[in-house]
């Protein structure tokens, strides 16, 4: 079962390099929240949580040199953006090895923090690059 049915252009940003990495993103999210619902190797899952949390990591770092190399004014806030989301997913993650939360509320938070940061934060981006045109 897919979190969303298939790509949504609206998620695009405009720039290749950012647009391929939510793509794999979409696609890692989807196919942890299938393992969430269908597998009960906790060792499995901890370690898929794990890949999560270091492709969290690399995409943001990509993102934020991109954003530096296109001289994008809002990058400041967008990097304090990119460290308040790494520290909700290790939360959330912790809760979820822990115990603490169950694989719904895991799921949830997974597709509300791609599309609130998706849509919101990163299509100012995008803004910024239709204003420079």
């Amino acid at each position: 079962m897919e979190i969303f049915k298939d790509w949504d252009p609206k998620y695009n940003i405009g720039v290749e390099d950012i647009d391929l990495q939510h793509r794999y993103f979409f696609r890692l999210i989807d196919r942890l929240t299938n393992e969430l619902k269908e597998n009960d190797n906790k060792n499995y899952l901890f370690r898929l949580l794990e890949e999560l949390k270091m492709y969290s990591k690399f995409h943001f770092l990509s993102e934020e040199n991109t954003m530096g190399r296109l001289e994008f004014p809002d990058l400041p806030n967008h990097k304090a953006h990119h460290v308040d989301l790494l520290e909700k997913l290790n939360i959330q993650c912790g809760m979820f090895e822990t115990g603490m939360a169950h694989s719904s509320a895991m799921i949830s938070f997974l597709k509300e923090w791609f599309k609130e940061h998706t849509l919101q934060e990163d299509q100012k981006l995008r803004k910024f690059l239709e204003g420079s045109k």
